[in-house]
């Protein structure tokens, strides 16, 4: 060695080391060598005109140093592009599903019957112009129930009106009134207070065509027609009517009463030769009225008691799902029959009202 950038190695022989053997059978190259621990690449080249042998080694990491750190950095920017990739798919993603989940919770609520969504539909695209046609959709729902609802009310009424103008009132009330006196002078005092009673049935139940009229009111449409209907029978029911007099000046529907009695006539206590009893009862319960219908008659099979609201009026019992519809559509949901009844032992339906000074509706 006669020229080595580190001096300790200068006149060291080259032939005792063999990791530089390849150096003197081939004329020039390269080629990896492990020494002292380290890889390391040593290049070689022997000169023809000074009989010399130049060569270098260099250890390997000082050679793959910026490759390595090229590709490291290659790498880094690689994953950050897929990593910022991703967040903005998820975002884009986010701004498409979003929405979608959102109308797909508006439809369900649509779904149960709640027609009082509005979508959000300021949005220009897709997403945008599906929430307008949606908002569209429900609005237009909503006009045809109520188109539909309002066609069914017209109807009822006109069907009630039809019926009401073949019963004139006026022609009624002075026909009874002719037959009521009629019999006065004819000294028939019990004909007299059979059409006396049927003329006090029909104007409480007519009621001027007002649906809203008063407890008192109610009671007394009740016997009068208890008056007329127990005529009929050679042994009479006991029949108790116990409203509290306090309730009297209270606001009602009319005819509660007299359907729930006569439907306890008619098909609780009709096969009963005698002992039969009803009993009517008025009391007041914080803010509401509660009424009791009581029979001790043949009561109602379970299975039937069940279904006795979904009946239609070709069967028993429709004056009592007549009542439950009414009440319910006038006081809502809170309020209605509760039928308890056991075979054999008699019926017992609890009529729930709210206590009220002044009507429900636009006829009180």
């Amino acid at each position: 060695m006669i020229s080595h950038s580190d001096k300790k190695q200068l006149g060291s022989d080259l032939h005792s080391k063999s990791y530089y053997s390849t150096v003197f059978d081939k004329k020039e190259g390269y080629y990896k060598e492990r020494i002292d621990g380290r890889n390391v690449l040593i290049t070689f080249f022997q000169s023809d005109q000074h009989d010399m042998i130049y060569f270098g080694q260099v250890p390997y990491e000082e050679l793959t140093y910026k490759v390595d750190s090229a590709r490291n950095l290659t790498i880094f920017l690689t994953l950050m592009a897929i990593l910022i990739s991703l967040f903005f798919f998820y975002l884009l993603s986010t701004r498409i599903s979003n929405p979608i989940s959102t109308l797909t919770g508006f439809m369900k609520q649509v779904e149960n019957g709640d027609f009082n969504v509005i979508v959000d539909s300021e949005r220009e695209d897709e997403i945008g112009q599906l929430s307008r046609s949606f908002n569209q959709m429900v609005n237009r729902i909503k006009e045809l129930i109520e188109e539909v609802y309002l066609t069914k009310i017209k109807k009822k009424e006109a069907e009630l009106d039809a019926l009401q103008s073949q019963i004139n009132p006026h022609f009624l009330y002075n026909t009874i009134d002719i037959a009521y006196w009629s019999s006065r002078m004819e000294d028939a005092p019990i004909t007299g207070e059979i059409i006396y009673n049927l003329s006090n049935f029909f104007k409480l139940g007519l009621n001027k065509g007002k649906e809203v009229t008063t407890v008192g009111k109610e009671v007394e449409h009740l016997n009068s027609y208890l008056y007329i209907q127990l005529l009929r029978y050679d042994e009479k029911p006991e029949i108790i009517v116990d409203v509290d007099e306090k309730l009297f000046n209270f606001k009602i529907i009319k005819l509660i009463l007299q359907p729930l009695v006569e439907n306890a006539l008619l098909h609780g206590i009709s096969d009963m030769d005698e002992g039969g009893r009803i009993e009517v009862l008025g009391r007041e319960e914080g803010e509401d009225i509660v009424f009791e219908v009581k029979d001790n008659g043949k009561g109602i099979e379970s299975s039937r008691l069940q279904t006795i609201f979904d009946e239609d009026s070709k069967h028993e019992g429709y004056g009592v799902k007549n009542v439950q519809d009414r009440i319910k559509i006038y006081y809502g949901d809170n309020y209605g029959l509760t039928i308890q009844s056991e075979l054999n032992k008699g019926t017992t339906v609890i009529i729930r009202i709210p206590k009220l000074q002044n009507g429900v509706n636009k006829n009180d």
